[in-house]
Parts: C-alpha cells; structure tokens; sequence
C-alpha cells in the first residue's frame, strides 16, 4: 500500500492519502498525535521501522523518504483486540501449536528412552556388585552370573580369576603354616624333654662348665624353635573366629620377653634401655609376646657392640637398635631385619589390625608397632 501510494505521489504530489483500518499514514507532523509527533520532530531525517511505547502506548513506526523534505509515516498502534494483532495471534498460535506439540511429545518420548536406558544398564551393575558382595576367601567361584553385557562378563571373569588365585595361594599358605608347626613340634618335644633330663643329671653328676655351655646352647636353639612354632600355630588360627583378648602388664611382659632373649647378647657388649609405662594393655597375649619378642631378639642379634632402646606404652610400641662397632653390620643386607621372624611379625600386625612400619637408621633399625 505504500509503495502504491509512493508511485502516486511521484505523478501527483496532491494524491490523498491510505486509508487502513490499522495502519495510519501521515506526510505532515501536524496531523499526527501529539505525542508521535514530538518523537519524530526530535529526530526527523531517519528512516526504517521502529517499536516505540508513548503515553503507555505501543506504536510500530515505519518511515519511507517522498522526496528530499518530505517523509511518509505510516504508524501502527498495537492494540490487542485490532484485526491484524489478532490475525497475527491466530498465525502464531496455528504455526506454533504443532511445534509445541512435537516438542512435548519429544520431552515425554526422551525421558522414558533415559529411564529404560539407565534401567537397562544399573540393573546389571547392580547385580555384579551384589555377586561380588558375596565373595569371600573361603569360597571358591565356580559358577558366574551372565551379567547380559559382554564387559561386565570379562570383567566379573577376571575377578573370579584373581579371586580363585588368591584363595589357592591362600590355601598354599595356610597348609605350609599347618604342616610346619606340625612337624616341629615332635623335634621340639624330644629336644626339650631331654635338655632337662641332661640338666638334671649334671646337677647330680657336678661336671665341669664347659659341658654345660654347649648344652646352654642346645636350651636356647630349643626356646627358638617353640617360639617360632607358636608363631605359626598362632598364624593358622581360623581368621573367621575371634580372637581371645586379656588384660595384662606391660613391664613385666617385656621384662620377661628382654629376660628370655638375653643368652643372645652373650659375649656382646650391649647396652639395653627400657622405658615402659607402668600400665596394662588389652590385647590377644601369645600375638603381642611374639610380636615384641620376634623384634626384640632381632635387635640383639644384630647388635654387637651398642644399645638397644626399648620405649612402650599401651598404644605404642619403639624399638631401636643401634650398632656402633669399627666394622658395623651392613643394614642394606637383605638378611638383615627381614628373616622369618620378621615376616611373621608382619604377618600378625596385619592380622591383628595393628600398624606395623621398620626404617633404617644410622648402625641399625627402628621399628614402631601401633596398637591403638
């Protein structure tokens, strides 16, 4: 309509003006509302369209150059209940309507393809973990659930057999723990039984000291043996029971363990420092005397010219020793700190859930034990 107006006005500068039911046009200011008019009379040259709202009032403006003065300008109030603003809402609402319905179908159709889906893949998950809740270290795995996804199945197929392997190492373990003991104890028994018979008969007999000291020698081999026979009779408890706790000294405990260990220092000039609590600690007792008594006999056996310090408290075992000869023992050797004593006070520090941990030191170790 206005490029149609446009053309007229180029052949007849006095064609009168459209007329729209909404669409109003205006070549003169004087004929527009006021308060259109002082917003175009504040910028006359510009053309296009604008949105504008004045006096609570919402104009689309359009503005087309007559000639080089004069301007057209066709305004549009916008208006709810006007022909073009409700022909505009029905397009809208016509185009929009199916879009919104796809979009909601799509919503609904997404949210159940996230729920099966998740369903679908936690089910098996959850499965795995609850097979895997049920394994334990006594039980072989023979038959494995199909977990209907092929990486869960080579996953729980791995698992049965690091677990299978564990368990037969485990059982490799136990038995020569088992057979161990078992065989030394009938040496022990004989060699014990006649150790006292032959003390008792050099006390009848008076013999010379020299006969007795290869026989002191043959006692303290025996007690070495029962020691460590205890210590794998104790290992073969059946982990699935408890194990027994006693109250009991401290000091008199580790006087008696430093007491029965001291034929190692013969000939060694070793001096020993203990500085125990004078409380009690409750605790498996044969685990804490083998424990104490395995480091203990550790550190004196490889100290020959030094001290030994001996620091314990119910939640704290510190042991150290410390070599000061010309020619000290090699710590770096891996003799030295890591016989089978020591394996087996590993052993029973993680059995009985204490916190084992050995460091070298100048001329000699140190060894803590955390009960607490």
């Amino acid at each position: 309509m206005s490029d149609q107006y446009l053309a007229e006005y180029q052949l007849d500068r006095s064609s009168p003006m459209p007329k729209d039911e909404d669409f109003l046009f205006y070549a003169d200011t004087e004929k527009m509302p006021q308060d259109l008019a002082l917003y175009i009379s504040k910028n006359s040259s510009w053309t296009g369209f604008k949105s504008i709202e004045l006096s609570n009032r919402v104009y689309l403006i359009g503005r087309k150059k007559l000639n080089a003065d004069d301007f057209l300008t066709i305004a549009y109030l916008k208006t709810d209940d006007s022909e073009l603003s409700m022909s505009v809402n029905s397009y809208l609402n016509e185009a929009f309507e199916p879009i919104l319905w796809a979009v909601i179908v799509t919503f609904i159709l997404s949210i159940f393809m996230i729920v099966y889906m998740t369903l679908k893949f936690i089910r098996p998950l959850r499965d795995l973990k609850e097979w895997t809740s049920q394994l334990n270290e006594n039980n072989k795995i023979i038959n494995i659930p199909n977990f209907k996804f092929e990486e869960l199945n080579e996953l729980a197929n791995t698992l049965a057999v690091s677990l299978n392997e564990n368990l037969r190492l485990i059982e490799k373990d136990k038995f020569f723990l088992r057979a161990a003991s078992h065989e030394l104890r009938t040496p022990i028994s004989v060699s014990s039984v006649n150790v006292e018979l032959m003390n008792m008969y050099l006390e009848v007999q008076h013999v010379s000291p020299k006969i007795t000291v290869p026989l002191l020698r043959i006692e303290n081999a025996v007690k070495d043996m029962q020691q460590l026979s205890e210590t794998l009779l104790w290992l073969d408890h059946d982990g699935g029971s408890s194990i027994e706790t006693t109250e009991f000294d401290l000091k008199s405990t580790i006087n008696s363990i430093v007491s029965d260990s001291r034929y190692l220092l013969t000939n060694k000039n070793v001096d020993i420092a203990i500085n125990c609590a004078d409380a009690n600690i409750t605790c498996n007792f044969p685990s804490f005397k083998i424990v104490l008594g395995n480091i203990v006999r550790n550190a004196m056996q490889y100290t020959n010219n030094g001290r030994i310090e001996i620091n314990l408290d119910e939640r704290v075992a510190l042991i150290k020793n410390v070599d000061i000869n010309e020619t000290p023992i090699n710590v770096d050797n891996s003799d030295y700190g890591y016989g089978l004593g020591l394996i087996l006070v590993e052993k029973i520090c993680n059995k009985g859930s204490w916190k084992y941990s050995t460091s070298n030191i100048v001329g000699g170790r140190e060894v803590q034990i955390l009960f607490k």
